[in-house]
């Protein structure tokens, strides 16, 4: 990645990460409009968007970026949290045993958070 581009990706995550999520975001469409492929500024829109409560425009960022990396255990968590969050629940826990299936490596416990927790216990 050129070191613009990264120095943009810095960018947005520092925003992010000071809670100017406008600021985050339009350095992360700004570096999308040159890279429409690049996963981790498609997965941190995603998250952007899902800090401000705007998971429908959370779970199409989402969807993007496991388009790029279908398996990305952190970027199915995230995207089972959004379906979770406005009540497609049954789908959000398909994600996270797939999620599981990838990575058996979890903890014994896996949960999500969005009002209430949906646990998954391992045996």
């Amino acid at each position: 990645m050129n070191p613009q581009l990264q120095a943009l990706l810095q960018q947005a995550i520092q925003a992010f990460q000071g809670g100017n999520f406008t600021k985050a975001e339009e350095a992360l469409q700004y570096f999308l409009n040159v890279k429409p492929t690049e996963f981790d500024a498609l997965h941190l829109l995603a998250i952007v968007y899902a800090s401000q409560n705007k998971h429908d425009k959370a779970l199409e960022w989402y969807e993007k970026a496991l388009n790029i990396i279908p398996n990305d255990a952190s970027a199915l968590s995230n995207y089972a949290s959004s379906l979770s969050a406005i009540g497609r629940n049954q789908e959000a826990l398909n994600i996270l045993n797939k999620v599981l299936e990838i990575n058996a490596g979890l903890a014994e416990k896996f949960s999500i958070q969005s009002g209430y927790k949906i646990n998954i216990i391992l045996k």
